[in-house]
């Protein structure tokens, strides 16, 4: 019996060893990212905002400048990212493919962060249960926070395995890299403004404990807000020098101050919906830090752990919509947080497990049938338009934008992201007029015409929805309708297409029938 411990005992040590390798521990992440999102390679409308994302890269090869020829309040940084896959391939695998290596290099750098606070197993069981909660909350594609969240997290690792030289006064090249990577984030997303401002205050905070003198501590922080403020800096120069400041500054501050948000209760129902997807989650996190004092080998990173934890919770906070993906930079510290439980020897596998399985299962993460049934049926919808467009134009209405890509047809307005023509809460946020948009648009005379059958829109704009109806009943034809399933909806979207510019087109229409007869 002894000698049977003894050898479960070498067996386990030698597990733990294995899994303490950063390359193993790469391998196994970037495996599980793979396949637990593996189904959805393919599909071209698994969220509506990766598929305006990859359409922008797209307009952006063919000379559209973002906030001008294409509108919308994220920063530059995310199409960049965007523009630079879409010189890979039209195909959506690129993007998905992009945001797979991306969330498992995450997932990598979240275990290599609980290495210090935890054995192998838990610091791996961090990594996976992190992509598992992408499935749920939707992060299973290219949401940006599967971007910028690799960005925070290396930016933390850096300064994480640099700390001992932080602690002796020293500054290491690397503490300036994780400044940037925090500067570079921001160009992202601006709610990322305050994991980077708390990692730029916790170093200087350490260099501070360390007594490093004000002549090389005041420089060292100028630099350090230069690094963090500079990419974003750029940016809006550029966007200046071109002659284009008003629709930068109206994109990136004055429409967040025009935006409208849900109902209070619409809001709760969210939160509450929320914590019930990622409750094992939350459970899990809670439990390893009422524990963390008891733990000598995590109670020194105590104060940074929760430092991080408040600045991505107030970086959730802050847009009061508290959408599910919204709450995907709170993954990361929460799976760090939770990885000393998960690699516990009682029971730590089991929690692990459990919490990974239940996340799938609520994310749905292997349902190959509907995202190979939305790839068919979107490359019909965009096939009835491209051979219907009798202009080479197309107006896709409060559906998946993409479809402009895949039919390869021209959208007539900036306000290219359906929600920013059919939805309230949108109204008149763009520096564009929505109703007066609307109506040089169909005044314009899209070719073809793609639109839901019932509105998908949370508040929908009804009377701009009558008008498109309108158009397509009296300038159109009905041709095609299929379903999609872009946020796991099921729509059905129908094309109107031959249709003819307003004046000339109750004519027009009346040969064509006679044609067809």
């Amino acid at each position: 019996m002894k000698e049977s411990a003894v050898g479960k005992d070498h067996s386990s040590h030698k597990l733990q060893t294995i899994l303490a390798s950063p390359i193993v521990q790469f391998l196994i992440c970037i495996a599980a990212s793979l396949i637990t999102r593996a189904s959805t390679f393919g599909d071209p409308a698994i969220h509506i905002d990766e598929d305006f994302y990859f359409l922008v890269g797209h307009m952006m090869h063919d000379g559209a400048v973002v906030y001008v020829d294409v509108w919308d309040r994220k920063p530059w940084g995310l199409f960049f990212i965007y523009y630079l896959i879409a010189g890979l391939s039209d195909s959506p695998v690129a993007y998905q493919l992009a945001a797979s290596l991306a969330a498992g290099a995450t997932a990598w750098l979240i275990a290599r962060i609980a290495s210090r606070l935890t054995n192998g197993r838990g610091a791996v069981a961090a990594g996976i249960v992190y992509l598992a909660s992408l499935t749920v909350l939707g992060g299973i594609g290219g949401q940006a926070p599967v971007f910028y969240n690799l960005l925070i997290v290396a930016a933390y690792w850096l300064i994480v395995r640099n700390l001992p030289a932080l602690r002796a006064g020293s500054i290491p090249g690397q503490v300036y890299g994780a400044m940037l990577l925090g500067g570079l984030a921001i160009t992202l997303k601006q709610t990322t403004v305050f994991e980077a401002l708390f990692l730029g205050l916790f170093t200087t905070y350490a260099l501070v404990k360390a007594g490093l003198s004000a002549r090389r501590l005041l420089p060292t922080i100028l630099l350090f807000g230069v690094l963090g403020i500079g990419p974003s800096a750029l940016i809006a120069v550029w966007y200046g020098w071109a002659g284009y400041w008003p629709e930068y500054y109206h994109a990136m501050f004055a429409s967040n101050l025009h935006r409208f948000y849900e109902s209070p209760t619409v809001r709760v129902l969210r939160i509450v919906v929320l914590v019930l997807l990622i409750l094992p989650f939350l459970a899990a996190a809670g439990f390893a830090i009422a524990r963390h004092r008891r733990d000598e080998k995590v109670y020194p990173w105590r104060d940074f752990l929760c430092g991080w934890l408040v600045a991505a919770f107030a970086g959730f906070v802050v847009v009061p919509n508290f959408v599910q993906h919204y709450a995907l930079p709170l993954m990361v510290p929460l799976a760090v947080v939770a990885a000393p439980l998960l690699g516990r020897k009682d029971f730590g596998l089991l929690v692990a497990a459990s919490i990974t399985a239940y996340l799938l299962y609520f994310g749905d993460a292997f349902n190959f049938s509907r995202h190979s049934t939305s790839a068919r049926n979107m490359a019909a919808l965009a096939q009835a338009m491209h051979d219907r467009s009798p202009n080479g134009t197309a107006l896709v209405y409060d559906a998946p934008p993409y479809l402009y890509r895949m039919s390869g047809l021209k959208p007539l307005s900036p306000l290219v992201f359906p929600n920013h023509l059919s939805e309230m809460l949108e109204w008149n946020v763009s520096h564009l007029n929505t109703a007066a948009e609307l109506d040089r648009v169909l005044a314009a005379g899209p070719g073809v015409v793609a639109i839901p059958t019932k509105p998908r829109a949370m508040a929908p704009y009804t009377k701009g929805r009558a008008e498109v109806r309108a158009y397509v009943a009296t300038h159109c034809r009905f041709v095609a309708e299929s379903s999609t399933f872009d946020m796991k909806r099921n729509d059905v979207i129908q094309i109107f297409g031959d249709c003819r510019k307003p004046g000339n087109s109750d004519a027009d229409m009346r040969l064509n029938s006679v044609a067809n007869l």
